[in-house]
């Protein structure tokens, strides 16, 4: 007997052309003892798509369906394996995730999935409303220039052989009811290495770029100072073995990382604010204090933090987290939890 069917709905964006197109095809159940992870969608060769169960609190919400599963192979023709571009949503309303370990009122709103053979590129949208416009967020990625999205390191892949991994995250910061500040982080995942030897272990090395900013949405707003932690203190079988900025300094900073594999280098200019390295080589994560001046009003703030790890096992894993104190109180992103293809 056929498997049953739940029907689900797929909103591909199509980057040649501004239709949205709607298509409906049909899911095998899975099995609940093997969790999906929202980091783990699958890129095949042959014309197989990713598919999303519609979106329900109580499931997944990515699944792998193989061809035979199809209700029409037709219907996704003009769709090939080579570039994959989608929005997964539930009309405004949450989705189930685990990307978001530590929520803080949050939650996943839609995701923005791009592949082709240059890249991988995902973009999260969080928020904490039950009930979201999406098509606010479908103008945003109709909007965006995927390159100007891209971290740090999008300049620096003479160093890699392997196309680099995208993944950026969005936020509102509301006050009373009402948007105050928005705050974005693009990170760039690079690994530089599959068979390095640390403390005579065969690792794969990584570095891992952030690009974040937070801008006041209206007048009035100021920000007073920044915390990000970079972190792979939750995962066993990777170090942290370099980080930067680490030094505590204002205005033009070099910062790079090193070891094992050549040297990443990257500057940023911090204007009148200053940081505070808080990093623990030892507990494997780097963490930066961001403080603005003492007087005037800073309505916007970039940061581009970098670390080096290494992995020996499994999948690469990265928790990142914000934290900004401003004149309309204290933020936080809650902790994201990313996974990345590796060993």
């Amino acid at each position: 007997m056929k498997k049953k069917f739940i029907i689900c709905i797929l909103t591909l964006i199509i980057s040649s052309t501004s239709a949205n197109s709607i298509l409906t095809f049909a899911s095998s159940n899975v099995d609940k003892s093997s969790k999906s992870n929202i980091e783990n969608i699958i890129k095949d060769s042959n014309d197989n798509m990713i598919l999303l169960r519609k979106a329900n609190p109580n499931i997944d919400i990515f699944d792998y369906i193989s061809d035979e599963y199809y209700e029409s192979k037709d219907s996704i023709a003009t769709y090939g394996a080579k570039n994959k571009d989608v929005l997964i949503h539930n009309n405004g309303k949450p989705i189930k995730t685990n990307v978001l370990v530590e929520k803080n009122g949050y939650e996943l709103i839609a995701v923005h999935k791009y592949i082709n053979d240059n890249y991988d590129y995902a973009e999260y949208f969080y928020s904490t409303e039950n009930k979201n416009n999406i098509n606010i967020i479908k103008d945003n990625i109709k909007n965006n220039d995927l390159m100007g999205a891209k971290g740090i390191s999008t300049n620096n892949t003479q160093n890699s052989k392997e196309a680099p991994i995208f993944r950026k995250s969005n936020w509102n910061y509301n006050w009373n009811g009402s948007k105050y500040y928005t705050m974005t982080d693009s990170l760039t995942f690079e690994r530089k290495s599959k068979s390095a030897n640390y403390n005579g272990k065969k690792v794969s090395v990584w570095d891992i770029t952030s690009v974040g900013q937070i801008k006041g949405a209206r007048s009035g707003t100021r920000i007073n100072n920044q915390y990000t932690r970079m972190s792979a203190e939750a995962f066993g079988s990777q170090s942290l073995i370099d980080y930067g900025p680490s030094v505590n300094s204002g205005g033009n900073l070099s910062v790079s990382l090193d070891g094992l594999v050549p040297k990443l280098s990257w500057g940023f200019n911090l204007g009148n604010w200053k940081t505070q390295d808080l990093s623990s080589l030892y507990s494997n994560y780097g963490r930066w204090k961001f403080t603005g001046p003492a007087f005037g009003m800073s309505q916007i703030f970039t940061s581009k933090p970098g670390v080096r790890m290494t992995n020996g096992r499994g999948n690469f894993g990265l928790e990142v987290s914000h934290t900004h104190a401003t004149n309309h109180g204290d933020f936080r992103t809650g902790v994201s939890q990313y996974f990345v293809p590796d060993r």
